[in-house]
């Protein structure tokens, strides 16, 4: 299922930044600034200087706000960008692809946060209440997103603990922009093409179904490299990353709904704040994407499965998150001692009446049937992925070496996940996957709605006497 089957596109006019509009420029980390140089990329993180929101709104968030005279910011490519048809080394595919991961973790981090929801005594999750009574309602496709990035801990406050944790939070947000990324830009055919250049690209895609994959992706840089000509960009590159921000913000536009409702900072940031961020987040990974399509390369992009256990060649485990698998960990351990107690304290009475029979029959049966109950299974327990913040991507470059064939695996960046302590067995994961999101929700809007069925009919029972 993709982000446009889930997500219909949305109109959003394409044109650069207007005089009638000023913008800021934001601080660049030294890192961000360095990479784009040697990328080639010029891209000022620019945000537009508009009011703030009234802090006593209670309105929900809506793509109407955006002012119609405001246009997103634009990169641009310098004379330090590799040749269109060189062959792009790995590490340059590592410093882009780095530098996108970056920008997703300050975009979750910076409009995402604000600490930790305090305890409201209902579901943060909406249940399906409706927005106009200043409830949150999460969409199908969000919810989509959100089961392939994050993995509800039952010792840690189950999927109500996802959200109401600010490091929890941004780390899903930051994978579900991923999970976005990777359905609108980094798995199509060419991101930008016009449609008859994506006709063109299909039908030669469908011809090239039993070839070899390396061969096929070869052709078809080929083909795009050739159809492109001089071009740097496709002709639809720019509408494409209008539409791809649009419908990414409209996935996020709940959880900035849910924040407003308990942080007043979050409140007051003016949507195209936000927007102006995500579109240069949006644009610099689609230019991979085109990079990528124009290599004869394969490259595979790596989600690990929740659930997964810990590895370090897989998984770079992130710092930040740190703190998720220690609370988790505690947790588990804290209800394991207090079942231990109360087992303890059961087994304690049993003892002593097995030793009164034993004492009227045979004292030394007695003592073997205490040791038997005293024997406890340890419990193995094991860190597993609960959160992917960013995917992993992979190079394989086919080669040839003295008459041979051979394949050259490049790892461009490891998954970036978070931990929970888990118990390290099949039947103990099949039942820490249980509930899903989509089931979790459900469940509690058909909760909620026989709820409401059973008070309507004890007031018409009470209003008919």
């Amino acid at each position: 299922m993709t982000l446009t089957t889930l997500l219909p596109g949305l109109p959003f006019r394409n044109a650069r930044p207007e005089p009638e509009v000023s913008y800021a420029s934001l601080p660049a980390s030294p890192e961000h600034a360095q990479r784009i140089s040697l990328l080639g990329i010029s891209s000022p993180l620019l945000r537009p200087l508009l009011p703030a929101r009234s802090t006593t709104t209670t309105s929900p968030r809506s793509l109407y706000e955006l002012p119609s005279f405001y246009r997103p910011a634009r990169f641009r490519l310098t004379n330090s960008s590799p040749s269109l048809l060189a062959e792009k080394p790995d590490t340059w595919f590592e410093m882009l692809f780095v530098d996108v991961y970056a920008q997703a973790r300050r975009f979750s981090e910076g409009f995402f946060g604000g600490g930790d929801i305090p305890p409201t005594g209902s579901s943060l999750w909406g249940f399906g209440r409706d927005k106009e009574k200043g409830k949150v309602v999460f969409g199908k496709a969000f919810l989509e997103y959100a089961s392939l990035v994050s993995r509800q801990d039952s010792n840690l406050g189950g999927w109500e603990g996802v959200l109401r944790s600010d490091v929890e939070r941004t780390a899903m947000v930051c994978g579900v922009v991923g999970k976005a990324l990777e359905d609108g830009a980094w798995d199509r055919l060419l991101f930008g093409a016009g449609e008859g250049m994506e006709r063109v690209l299909g039908s030669l895609d469908e011809g090239m179904v039993g070839c070899d994959g390396y061969d096929r992706t070869a052709l078809r840089a080929q083909a795009i490299n050739t159809l492109l000509g001089s071009a740097v960009l496709p002709c639809n590159f720019w509408a494409e990353v209008d539409t791809l921000t649009t419908r990414i913000l409209t996935l996020l536009l709940p959880v900035l709904d849910l924040l407003d409702g308990h942080f007043a900072e979050c409140r007051v940031t003016p949507l195209a704040a936000i927007h102006a961020e995500l579109h240069a987040l949006v644009a610099e990974a689609g230019y991979l994407a085109v990079c990528m399509r124009r290599s004869n390369s394969i490259f595979r992009v790596v989600w690990p499965a929740m659930g997964d256990p810990s590895s370090w060649e897989e998984h770079d485990h992130d710092a930040a998150c740190e703190v998720v698998y220690e609370g988790s960990r505690d947790a588990a351990l804290a209800i394991e001692d207090e079942r231990t107690d109360v087992a303890a304290s059961d087994d304690g009475e049993e003892e002593e009446e097995m030793t009164h029979v034993g004492d009227a029959s045979d004292g030394e049966e007695g003592g073997e049937m205490a040791d038997e109950t005293d024997a406890r299974p340890l419990v193995r327990r094991m860190a597993k992925v609960k959160l992917v913040l960013w995917p992993g991507l992979e190079r394989y470059t086919k080669l040839l070496k003295g008459g041979y064939e051979g394949v050259d695996k490049f790892v461009v960046r490891k998954a970036v996940v978070a931990y929970y302590s888990g118990i390290a067995s099949d039947e103990a994961d099949a039942a820490e996957r249980s509930p899903r999101l989509r089931k979790y929700v459900t469940s509690g809007r058909e909760k909620e709605r026989r709820a409401k069925m059973v008070r309507s009919v004890r007031e018409l029972a009470l209003g008919s006497f």
